[in-house]
């Protein structure tokens, strides 16, 4: 008969022995469905493993009065105290630990025929028996946990009895099957119920037994047992209180006593628990407060509960924590108390608090007497008073703050190189006065001082003041630095008194290291009324020294108040000594003016610019003027040597026709314009020259000048010539004179007639000129 079938009968029907068995059928099956369908399988009451001791140190296990049905709706009801057969244990030949080992209980459904069919009743088929003992079996050992049901003919694991027909299903964890083809006859299926488990002993030749359950170590053999028995349940999405109230409670204990005391069985709390509740997952509460009461179940007029509130002054959301009222005053008498607790076996003792919030807002960290808004008392160890632990992304460094065994206060930071940091947002920091002005203001009676110790102490600096002003100073024998940029050193006063600015190991009382940046060593800034420019010395790349002014038509002045200032020298002579090979001034056009010696027994007015080849001696209080004379100084000295050596010299020619332009050369008196004292002089006009011998004059912005050692050449070669041509006349001079010493003679002698006179010797033919006289003439090109 198909299970969902129901039996149905009619007037005059003929009724037979399956009949009934359908109608008995249909009740065990719809029962079945309901147990498993609105339930789940399991244990219902009792069908504990019940101890009892021998006089042997061996215990008796029995199985408790109970009920139980498996996950096919069949009942498996133990009427009296089942005691454990020892033939139960009858393959456990193995010798076991001293505390025994475990051995796992099960309770299985089976049935039994009873009631066969009076004598001359019988018929030739089996199976006649006029009841159904529905009876169990009592098993040990391991045995499958796995469970088949049969739905639309298949066989399938009972916990995938909805995968199977619907892959997007989740397992059925509680195996509690309605919907299944329930066994009917023939061979039964297996559903074991484990009751828990015994402890076998075994050791040798000699008979186990069973052992007392371990009452001791992390989990009792009680709370194993527990943890393994499975109990009915209920499936349901909606529970309905009557009368408005449900009730969870331990069907071991006897109901609280509050749920009849006056005014609160009326109350309009729905859902009851006496118990603990264990939550595994999120708890919410939505609009509602957790409220803590007295065992009665009233606030007695001191309400503790926490809420959540939707709008707080600041335009928030609010949790808040109420564990006091607000009348009648706060005294301190409510707190809200955080700490630990000890255990004894399963209960808790009394709290030790470690920290409290009073009602009167006092809070009390390490005392639950609190005197002030917040009272921290420290431990003994040396974490101190109170322990500051970073964020993870800072570091794991941990600072405290705590007092000593005299009353001394600390805030440490318990990295050796951390910081102790006050009022970073802005405030000032006040030691010994309650009115700071500062950042950090130290005040005192007369001599304030405040002190920095290093290595254990052996290092000392104050600061302070005192009648004699303000105080720096390293109390031991140590050196004063004043660092800055990454905590280096720029300036340091040594012990000895030596002072170095760039470097630690100045070798003189004053000592400067420069940087290696166009600013140079050190700035020198003046007085605003004495304007904005900022001069400077510096060291260049190569280590030369510079002492510069910044503006450009500033002035460097050193020793102005008298004294000698030596370069290159440590004992100058002069007010400017320079103890080195030249003296050099670039001037505005780089030329590279250089006073010195190169060592041949002379000294050097030159330039290091090759395109230089004058040099200027002028009175530079008169402006450079070509027609004002009284910008140029007159030379004096001994003598003048030119540079005249024919090594030096290329292209040299003869000079020709030089006495005719000495011949065409003016000299000339003149005074000079603007001269200081002026004085008759005699020369040249450079111009004129210029028209004669042009070489011997120079033209451009100084004016026009000669060379007049350019001249002496000239003169020379003009003498040269000039000598040529009274070579030439002196015979006709001497020709000249005797004819003038005739004539002579003959005025004086006395006059003779023609006839008188002797005749006179034939003359003598005049010389021809001389070749080099004829020569001479025409080198000069005169007539």
């Amino acid at each position: 008969m198909n299970q969902n079938d129901r039996p149905r009968f009619f007037e005059g029907q003929y009724l037979g022995a399956a009949d009934l068995a359908a109608c008995v059928d249909y009740t065990r099956v719809r029962t079945a469905r309901h147990d498993l369908g609105a339930h789940l399988w399991g244990i219902a009451s009792g069908l504990e493993l019940v101890e009892q001791p021998l006089a042997s140190g061996a215990v008796q296990v029995s199985i408790a009065p109970g009920q139980a049905w498996d996950g096919y709706g069949r009942p498996l009801v133990v009427m009296a105290p089942e005691p454990l057969p020892a033939d139960l244990f009858r393959n456990y030949v193995t010798d076991t630990a001293p505390e025994g080992d475990i051995v796992k209980i099960w309770l299985a459904y089976a049935e039994d025929g009873s009631r066969d069919p009076l004598p001359g009743f019988e018929v030739c088929q089996g199976d006649q028996q006029a009841r159904v003992a529905e009876v169990f079996t009592v098993e040990a050992g391991e045995l499958p946990t796995v469970h088949n049901v049969v739905i639309a003919a298949r066989t399938l694991d009972a916990k995938a009895a909805r995968k199977a027909f619907n892959a997007a299903a989740p397992d059925l964890y509680d195996e509690s099957v309605p919907h299944q083809e329930l066994p009917d006859g023939g061979a039964l299926p297996r559903w074991p119920i484990l009751l828990g488990y015994v402890r076998w002993f075994k050791q040798g030749a000699a008979p186990g037994f069973l052992k007392p359950r371990v009452a001791t170590g992390p989990v009792p053999d009680t709370d194993r047992i527990r943890a393994m028995r499975r109990y009915i349940g209920v499936v349901a999405e909606e529970m309905l209180g009557a009368d408005g109230r449900l009730r969870l409670r331990d069907r071991n204990k006897a109901p609280s006593s509050n749920y009849q005391a006056p005014g609160l069985a009326g109350g309009t709390d729905l859902l009851w628990i006496e118990g603990h509740a264990r939550v595994e997952g999120d708890a919410r509460l939505l609009g509602g407060q957790l409220e803590w009461r007295q065992s009665g179940g009233s606030f007695a007029d001191v309400p503790m509960f926490a809420r959540r509130v939707e709008s707080n002054p600041q335009g928030g959301k609010s949790l808040e924590v109420a564990f006091a009222p607000t009348l009648p005053a706060p005294s301190g008498q409510h707190r809200l108390a955080f700490g630990i607790v000890p255990k004894a076996g399963d209960a808790w003792g009394a709290l030790e608090a470690r920290m409290v919030v009073q009602d009167d807002g006092n809070v009390g960290i390490g005392t639950v007497t609190p005197r002030a808004r917040l009272e921290v008392k420290g431990r003994a160890d040396t974490w101190g008073t109170a322990v500051f632990v970073p964020d993870p992304a800072k570091g794991t460094l941990t600072s405290h703050i705590h007092w000593d065994t005299t009353g001394d206060w600390y805030l440490r930071s318990a990295a050796p190189a951390g910081k102790v940091i006050l009022q970073d947002t802005g405030g000032n920091v006040g030691v010994g006065t309650n009115a700071p002005n500062r950042a950090v203001t130290v005040q005192g009676a007369a001599g304030t001082y405040l002190n920095v110790k290093g290595d254990g102490g052996s290092e000392e600096l104050l600061i302070g003041a005192d009648g004699s002003g303000g105080i720096v100073s390293t109390m031991t024998n140590h050196n004063l630095q004043l660092r800055a940029g990454g905590n280096s050193t720029k300036m340091l006063i040594q012990a000895d008194g030596n002072v170095g600015i760039g470097t630690t190991t100045p070798h003189a009382r004053l000592e400067v290291l420069g940087r290696p940046e166009q600013p140079g060593t050190a700035f020198f800034v003046p007085d605003p009324a004495k304007g904005a420019n900022i001069s400077h010395v510096h060291w260049d790349p190569t280590g030369d020294w510079y002492i510069r002014s910044a503006s450009g038509s500033g002035r460097v002045i050193l020793q102005d108040t008298g004294g000698n200032v030596g370069i290159g020298t440590s004992n100058p002579a002069q007010k400017l000594h320079v103890a080195g090979q030249f003296l050099r001034v670039d001037g505005v056009s780089a030329a590279q003016a250089e006073v010195g010696s190169e060592g041949h027994n002379s000294i050097v007015f030159g330039t290091r610019n090759a395109g230089i080849s004058l040099a200027d001696f002028r009175n530079l209080t008169v402006p450079f003027d070509a027609g004002n004379a009284a910008a140029w100084l007159t030379l004096w000295c001994r003598s003048v040597t030119e540079v005249s050596d024919a090594r030096a010299k290329t292209n040299v020619e003869p000079l020709s026709g030089a006495l005719a332009k000495v011949v065409r050369l003016r000299g000339v008196s003149y005074e000079w314009q603007g001269d200081v004292e002026p004085a008759r002089h005699v020369g040249l006009i450079a111009q004129e020259v210029q028209q004669v011998v042009p070489e011997a004059v120079s033209i451009g912005e100084r004016g026009a000048g000669i060379s007049y050692s350019s001249l002496i050449p000239v003169l020379i070669e003009a003498l040269k010539e000039l000598k040529g041509e009274v070579d030439t006349l002196r015979p006709l001079a001497d020709q000249v004179a005797q004819l003038e010493a005739e004539v002579a003679l003959l005025r004086a002698a006395p006059a003779a007639r023609p006839e008188e006179a002797s005749p006179a010797p034939p003359a003598a033919a005049a010389p021809a000129p001389a070749p080099a006289a004829k020569a001479a003439r025409k080198s000069t090109g005169k007539p």
